[in-house]
């Protein structure tokens, strides 16, 4: 049952949040003897697109599961003969989902054979595969080599929220907003897990009863909540269900921080990050962990709060670069170090005087083949 009860979930191709709707509606049009392989994690929209542009261009969808067949024989008989086949007035998207289903003990030349019938297929042929190792194995690679790759990225937990919206308003259901933002945060990037849980918590407009998956929050899921929400509980629920190390979040904001804030914002953002690097120093040095909570408020709401009002348009977050730019620069005067340990040795002082006054007047090298 669950969200196809809705009488509309998506009205179009369009409202599916992936920047590869463009390649997808590309391939239909011209797809040049190859297969369009379609790799992403559940619920990112990879069966519900082809569906949508199926009805966008008039053509029907022939799906089949890759579970339901594995020997060369069953791919020719219904990969093959769908593939020459047809309506002589409507054209036709063969779906093939789950590929990663024919993997096992059980094929017998399934993979091999549906290679062959890429090539000579009358109509565009769509795979759909999980985003995992399973379809990276060498057992693959030929088929791969006969697709086009595109991949589709988890939803966003804003673009889940605009979804759920839209659900909403289409089907006057009675729910708030603030058990829609909900439902959307806890969603994982999973679209159909989303619709699944809203309409169960469209029934009665009530979470209590609801048992929700043990999700992490991606971290630019997170950064974007942080830098563009205004809504504390979901900031706070966001910055908790992170699944990296705290003293990493701060790498993320110093790096992502000036392409959000300007002006004041920007220095009453790197103002609480300061103070939470205080309350750091205090932890380590005191061992009193419950400070720790005044970290994790001036990190998650004291930078979002640093705005006056949500930030408008898209902004594509880096991963910090200090640390790297940390080892770089180590390693890039690892040499000197060495000298200088070598030599603090003969002199009787320290590595850090023999670099500031003695070194200045040495040819490192030079150095190095005397000794």
């Amino acid at each position: 049952m669950g969200y196809k009860m809705f009488k509309s979930v998506l009205e179009s191709l369009d409202e599916i949040p992936q920047k590869e709707i463009v390649s997808l509606r590309n391939f239909v049009k011209d797809p040049g003897g190859k297969a369009l392989m379609i790799i992403g994690k559940s619920g990112t929209g990879k069966t519900s697109s082809v569906y949508k542009l199926s009805e966008e261009i008039g053509y029907e969808v022939y799906e089949l599961n890759a579970s339901d067949f594995r020997d060369e024989e069953s791919i020719k008989e219904l990969v093959g003969r769908a593939s020459k086949e047809g309506s002589l007035f409507k054209g036709r998207i063969i779906l093939i989902d789950d590929i990663e289903g024919m993997s096992g003990r059980e094929d017998r030349g399934g993979v091999g054979a549906l290679s062959e019938i890429i090539k000579e297929s009358r109509w565009p042929i769509i795979i759909t595969a999980t985003d995992g190792n399973e379809i990276y194995d060498k057992k693959f690679k030929t088929l791969r080599s006969k697709c086009r790759v595109i991949k589709f990225n988890p939803v966003n937990v804003l673009s889940v929220v605009k979804i759920l919206k839209n659900v909403k308003e289409r089907n006057n259901l009675k729910i708030s907003e603030e058990n829609l933002k909900e439902v959307a945060r806890r969603s994982g990037g999973d679209v159909r897990a989303a619709l699944n849980d809203f309409f169960s918590v469209s029934m009665d407009n009530d979470l209590s009863g609801m048992e929700w998956r043990d999700s992490k929050e991606n971290i630019f899921n997170a950064m974007r909540i942080i830098f563009k929400s205004l809504d504390r509980k979901n900031i706070e629920m966001a910055f908790n269900n992170l699944d990296i190390n705290l003293d990493e979040i701060p790498l993320w904001l110093e790096e992502n921080l000036p392409l959000e804030y300007y002006g004041k914002e920007l220095s009453d953002a790197f103002n609480a990050m300061s103070k939470a690097d205080v309350f750091k120093g205090r932890i380590r040095k005191r061992q009193y962990y419950r400070l720790l909570v005044y970290v994790r408020m001036l990190l998650s709401l004291g930078i979002a709060f640093s705005k006056d009002k949500r930030s408008e348009g898209f902004v594509g977050y880096k991963r910090g670069q200090r640390l790297l730019k940390m080892w770089i620069m180590k390693n890039r005067y690892k040499e000197k170090y060495e000298v200088a340990e070598e030599l603090s040795k003969y002199l009787h002082c320290s590595r850090k005087k023999v670099l500031k006054e003695v070194l200045p007047y040495f040819n490192i090298r030079n150095f190095k083949k005397e000794f």
